[in-house]
């Protein structure tokens, strides 16, 4: 068992229960460590609600705990409580402290000899009272099987009845197929006989530390359990006959729960049989207590409080007064006197150690070490120290006790706290400092305070300093008599103040429901990606929230546009079968369900979700033409829009498999195994194969085929004439696994074979393109364009799509995230599609089908690569870096604007080459170079070479327009090692290189060159990183890096990691140098200008790259070289979450003057990204396929606060 830490979205404290840590998460719910308020350990498990299948959730968790409170707490988790009306339900149980028995063995081996045993009985006897309480537990694996100090448990009774409990809600089977009995495979109900079979199952598991029916998948597993009986020898003698019997394929052979623990007991002695139920449970309760099974089960978690006070005992008695302090001021204390609403909180380095006298911040330094280290306390990437959760004051007595004794004290020193900071964040401004009772409170508790509680330096300037403006106060209304006029301008001006008020509520109650609205549009955003996108415009339309723009954002700029799930309800039992496709171009799913009595087809509009139906007639339908006008049902062809019979195919020319365009032509397939075409009007068979596998093209004229042994083939159906593609590489062969693909008019074919993909041209009859595959050959998924154009292909967990000519350069690659497994008796035939007019890639994942905008494979892509490049200020303009033959180039463009040419290439303005033989490039290989531009793109500097041990080397400052170089600036010092990293300043007087001698040396430096004079000015020993950034103007100028440094240009001080102790991915300045950004491993930093003070944070994930917008209001960063991050800087919110570049390595991206984003890419060499809001709500109409408007149900469901109205006209 494991402990992981508390997310941020985790809460604190379930019902009574304070919640220290992670213990493992599922479907249903999450299982927490946690403490009661006496401080004792539980685990509670609490149900993840999901509001599409909310009922059927809480029904189970309900069955769950009916079933768990029903059963004796022998070998199992007695529950403790249970709460089924809280937000979110939830259930304490026992904690038990030890790993699965799956682990175990997976780790150590299998168990042999009295383990065995004493595993076997303590399962067992947990059995005889899970079924003496009439339940059935359902579920038994070894996953479930806790091996405690005082041993085995047997928990989750997720799926667990009673015997007055119905089936699941949906029919269905539920539990571990390998451990499931014969009988439940087939459809049968579990029984407590079910239970004793999973039982032998598990014994055997754990003598051999392999499953017994292990399969490769679903198919093989139900083979095996129904019909292998397993091998027995490697266990015990005394327990063969026992495990045997258990895993009987005949329940009734079985023996019952109660008689399997009799046998383990007696052994095969004559030992007199227990007297009573109670007393076999007892029984069986001591045999499996395990002196043997120790050496495997350890307890693996040791209670948290009793960590906490391992290490405070070991600490000196000065840091053991420095602990208290820093856990008392990490204490945030509730009203409740019996603190059951305190909370913890985060305090920063200066709270807790500024102004300390040397030795005490020793003290202090060494307790938050050690606290660290056991990971009671956490200390945040900023700096911040917080406990790792409020369970800590329940679950450790001494910080409980602390808390409770100086609760009344510490409410006043936190008020105190808070107001400092926030008086010191406003520039200590008289009017932010307490006056009254509140000043007289604080005065009085820092005067009386034991030493826990003093004051720290801030907050005694604090006190201090209202102490001295609340006498001014009193001098100054001594002095002031009078100004009882006033009251009558103000009794005048009432009027306006009241409908200004009104005004303002109003305002916020908008901004208060587009906030809500917005919310809601994220919760539902992967489930139904429509919806959620025109609640995104209901919220903006309501009021300009930051969350609404975020919302707006991200339905307009993501590429998942539509999720269809299958309405089909899938057969029970093991006789059934299940499949479904896609059609040709994605528009279509067809689902055909098989069950004993008979089958039945259904076929799904993916776009609108509806049903597709021929008229008003009870009509069976078959396969549906590519362009949904048409299908079969039976053997007669209709016109679904005129429910009209069209043609006809002969029965004698077998089942209709597909059916082509306009309905004229369908595939068939004939009692032997052989393929027909038909002419549905006449009933005419046009060719005959006696192989199967081949595809009928869409418009009807043509077969594909892939024969083993052979190039793929094309019939016209016309002519009789079929043409063989041609190939010398005999790899390009068909084989027994292989497929075949066309486009709509037959003109390329994309084919299988072994792990390769190949594309042909018909016409040449040459092969065009070809990759290979990771994954099994049977598994292959792709698909061709209807225009030929684009190929597709599922790779691992991702989509990949393509060009048909150029298989290996990847246009998109969507991650999908892990795929669904096909179940059993599920089929998937089709299940990926590409519609080349609406550019959208269709993918089936499971039952459910995703719909993907994938319009930007149609930008512009260029041959030649560019290595860097460069906006500037305000992406007017692009510099770059492109790698020739010759040498590499700097390159100039003009942007078009975006508002006038949308869409519309650069155009080159200049090209240069490079002063210098070796090579600029952005990835500082060997013999590459760094490179920096100025920011109006004037002008480039970078080395003049890489030099050699001991060598010294210039920095070259070229004009990019005309190729002038206008300085060599010797930089000298070579013991200082190559350049890394170089800036300009704004105004582009100041360039900066980062130099590094050695990367494991750490050995930094940064020199300092005037642009202007093309002179060094100074250098700065033991800073530098691989990203630099200069911010202010003139001279005064600060320079940050990566590693977290910082220098005043000015005098040259600096100071080594005062942006923290993180390696920072990126810094920036905004354009008005007021603010700095640092890009952490978990979001961005805010800092001011000189970067000595911290003054925000930016939620997000890791980003190599930053820029501001030109007004500072909006940040950007790239995350994974590719897609890219947006953030509100004035509220410190996320715009959109992760949002998709232009499936190209970016280069740069930049805010212009409109407030629009530019994205340069490696091809892709500038491409705009509007941001406004009226233009991104027309993309969100244009894209979205469900009806344009919410309903006004969906209206009154999401938005109740506002009157409806469409959102799109």
């Amino acid at each position: 068992m494991d402990r992981d830490l508390l997310t941020p979205d985790d809460p604190q404290r379930i019902g009574s229960y304070w919640l220290a840590s992670r213990l493992g998460a599922g479907g249903q719910g999450v299982v927490y460590e946690a403490y009661d308020s006496a401080g004792a350990r539980c685990a509670v498990k609490v149900l993840r609600i999901d509001s599409a299948a909310e009922a059927f959730a809480r029904d189970r968790f309900r069955k769950e705990v009916a079933a768990a409170q029903r059963v004796d707490s022998f070998c199992t988790a007695r529950v403790l409580a249970a709460d089924l009306e809280a937000d979110p339900p939830y259930i304490a149980s026992e904690f038990i402290d030890g790993r699965d028995l799956q682990t175990v063995v997976q780790q150590r081996g299998p168990l042999i000899g009295d383990a065995l045993g004493r595993l076997a009985t303590g399962i067992a006897t947990a059995l005889t009272a899970i079924h003496a309480a009439s339940v059935v537990h359902r579920d038994l694996k070894p996953a479930n099987v806790l091996l405690g100090p005082d041993g085995p448990r047997v928990i989750d009774f997720g799926i667990a009845r009673t015997q007055e409990m119905s089936l699941t809600a949906t029919g269905g089977m539920m539990g571990t197929p390998g451990y499931m009995a014969p009988e439940v495979l087939r459809g049968s109900r579990a029984d407590v006989r079910s239970d004793v079979f999973a039982w032998g199952a598990v014994v055997l598991f754990a003598a051999t530390g392999r499953a017994p029916f292990h399969g490769e998948n679903l198919g093989e597993i139900v083979v095996r359990v129904t019909e292998l009986h397993p091998d027995l020898t490697p266990l015990p003698e005394r327990l063969r006959p026992l495990v045997g019997a258990a895993l009987s394929k005949d329940p009734s052979l079985r023996p019952g729960s109660d008689e399997l623990l009799f046998g383990l007991l007696t052994g095969g002695d004559r030992l007199p049989p227990a007297t009573s139920a109670a007393e076999l449970l007892n029984r069986g309760a001591r045999a499996a207590t395990l002196p043997d099974l120790a050496g495997h089960a350890f307890a693996t978690l040791p209670d948290w409080g009793a960590v906490a006070e391992r290490v405070f005992v070991e600490l000196s008695p000065a840091a053991q007064a420095a602990a208290q302090e820093l856990f008392l001021r990490l204490v945030a204390p509730g009203e409740a006197p019996d603190g059951s609403q305190d909370e913890v909180r985060a305090a920063g380095p200066e709270e807790l150690f500024g102004g300390r006298p040397a030795h005490e911040a020793a003290a202090a330094r060494q307790a938050l070490t050690v606290f660290t280290a056991e990971r009671i306390l956490v200390a945040d990437p900023d700096g911040s120290v917080r406990p790792a959760g409020a369970a800590l004051l329940k679950a450790w007595p001494r910080l409980g006790a602390w808390a409770a004794e100086h609760r009344a004290a510490l409410r006043v020193l936190r008020r105190t706290g808070d107001a400092a900071r926030e008086w010191q964040q406003a520039g200590r401004k008289a009017d932010d400092l307490p006056h009254g009772s509140a000043l007289r409170a604080a005065l009085d508790q820092a005067a009386t305070a034991p030493v826990a509680l003093r004051p720290n330096a801030l907050e005694r300037s604090f006190l201090d300093a209202a102490r001295k403006e609340q006498s001014r106060r009193a001098r100054q209304r001594r002095r002031l008599q009078g100004g009882i006029a006033v009251l009558l301008v103000l009794v005048l001006a009432a009027g306006t103040v009241a409908w200004n008020l009104r005004r303002t509520n109003a305002e916020q109650q908008a901004l208060a429901t587009a906030r809500t609205v917005a919310s809601v549009a994220e919760g539902i955003r992967t489930s139904d990606p429509g919806t959620a996108a025109l609640l995104s415009l209901a919220a903006w339309q309501t009021a300009p929230a930051t969350e609404a723009r975020s919302a707006l954002y991200r339905s307009a700029l993501q590429r998942e546009t539509t999720v269809f799930n299958d309405p089909t309800t899938p057969p029970n039992g093991i006789e059934t079968s299940m499949s479904r496709s896609l059609s040709a171009g994605g528009r279509y799913l067809t689902t055909e369900v098989n069950k004993a009595m008979g089958s039945q087809t259904y076929h799904y509009d993916i776009r609108t979700g509806k049903p597709i139906s021929i008229g008003t007639a009870e009509k069976t339908l078959g396969p549906v033409a590519p362009d949904g006008r048409f299908a079969v049902s039976g053997d007669v062809v209709w016109n679904l829009a005129t429910d009209e019979p069209v043609g006809k195919v002969p029965k004698t020319a077998g089942t209709v498999l597909e059916l082509a365009a306009g309905g004229r032509r369908a595939l068939t397939l004939t009692k032997d195994e052989g393929s027909n075409v038909v002419d549905t009007r006449t009933g005419r068979t046009l060719l005959r194969l006696s192989a199967v596998g081949p595809n009928l093209v869409d418009n009807g004229r043509s077969l594909v085929s892939c024969p083993a042994g052979s190039r793929p083939l094309l019939h016209d159906l016309g002519s009789g004439k079929r043409t063989r593609m041609r190939d010398a590489d005999p790899e390009t062969r068909c084989d027994e696994a292989s497929q075949v693909w066309s486009s709509a008019d037959g003109g390329r074919l994309l084919t299988s074979a072994g792990e390769n993909l190949y594309v042909w041209d018909t016409r040449t009859r040459k092969l065009i393109s070809d990759i290979r595959v990771d994954g099994a050959p049977e598994d292959m998924t792709a698909a061709i364009s209807t225009d030929g154009r684009l190929v597709a292909r599922i790779e691992g967990s991702a989509v990949v799509l393509s060009t048909a000519e150029h298989l290996e350069q990847p246009l998109l690659t969507y991650e999908t995230g892990p795929r669904e497994q096909e179940s059993l008796g599920e089929h998937v035939g089709q299940a990926l599609a590409i519609d080349s007019a609406a550019r959208e890639l269709v993918y089936m994942d499971g039952a459910s089908v995703h719909i993907l905008d994938v319009a930007v494979t149609r930008l512009p892509r260029q041959a030649e690569q560019e290595d860097i490049g460069s906006y500037d200020s305000g992406a007017a303009s692009l510099r770059t870096v492109h790698r020739a033959e010759e040498g590499s180039r700097l390159r100039s463009w003009s942007v078009p604007d975006a508002t006038r040419s949308s869409g519309a290439a650069p155009n080159r303005t200049s090209d240069v080459a490079v002063a210098t033989d070796n090579v600029v490039g952005p990835f500082l290989g060997e013999g590459e170079l760094p490179a920096a531009f100025s920011t109006d793109g004037t002008l480039a500097a970078y080395p003049d070479r890489e030099p050699a041990e001991g060598e010294s080397f210039d920095v070259l400052v070229q004009d990019v327009r005309t190729g002038k170089v206008r300085h060599s600036v010797a930089l000298g010092s070579p013991e200082r090692g190559r350049a890394i990293k170089l800036v300009f300043s704004a105004d582009g007087r100041t360039l900066a290189v980062s130099r590094l001698v050695d990367v494991d040396r750490d050995a930094w430096s940064v020199d300092v060159v005037d642009v202007e004079t093309g002179r060094k000015t100074r250098t700065l020993d033991g800073i530098g990183g691989y990203r630099i950034a200069l911010g202010g103007s003139g001279d005064d100028l600060v320079l940050v890096t990566s590693s977290g440094d910082r220098a005043d240009l000015s005098d040259g001080t600096t100071a080594r990691g005062a942006l923290g102790g993180v390696e920072l991915n990126a810094v920036a300045f905004s354009p008005d140098g007021k603010t700095l950004a640092a890009a952490e491993p978990n979001g961005v930093a805010l800092w001011n200008a000189d970067g000595t003070r911290r003054v925000g944070r930016l939620p997000g994930p890791a980003v190599s790259h930053l820029r501001f917008s030109p007004d500072g209001d909006q940040l950007v960063g790239v995350m994974g070289g590719e897609q890219i991050h947006i953030w509100d800087v004035g509220s410190q919110q996320s715009l959109g979450g992760v949002l998709p570049g232009v499936e190209d390595r970016l280069l740069d991206v930049a805010f212009d003057d409109q407030g629009d984003l530019r994205l340069a890419g490696e091809r892709v060499r500038s491409h705009p990204l509007n941001l406004d809001p009226d233009r991104l709500a027309r993309t969100i109409c244009e894209r979205v396929h469900r009806a344009k408007n919410l309903t006004r149900a969906e209206w009154e469901q999401n938005v109740p606060d506002a009157p409806y109205r469409q959102v799109c006209d």
